[in-house]
């Protein structure tokens, strides 16, 4: 009965991560017509540096997009 039940366990588990799989392939492609939408809009680039009030306005313009 035990042997049943460990595999009914796996099989359970193979099903459950055969699913959530699947939900991450869906959602990298919503990802990546996201960031190619991103991507045309043409975002500042942060050229670094140790100025937080930089960092600060490259956030706002960014957060416009």
């Amino acid at each position: 009965m035990a042997g049943r039940n460990d595999r009914a366990i796996a099989n359970a588990l193979t099903a459950v991560a055969q699913a959530l799989q699947g939900n991450q392939n869906q959602q990298g492609g919503n990802d990546e017509r996201r960031l190619e939408r991103f991507m045309k809009q043409e975002p500042p680039k942060f050229d670094g540096g140790h100025n937080p009030d930089d960092a600060y306005k490259w956030l706002q313009e960014i957060e416009r997009i």
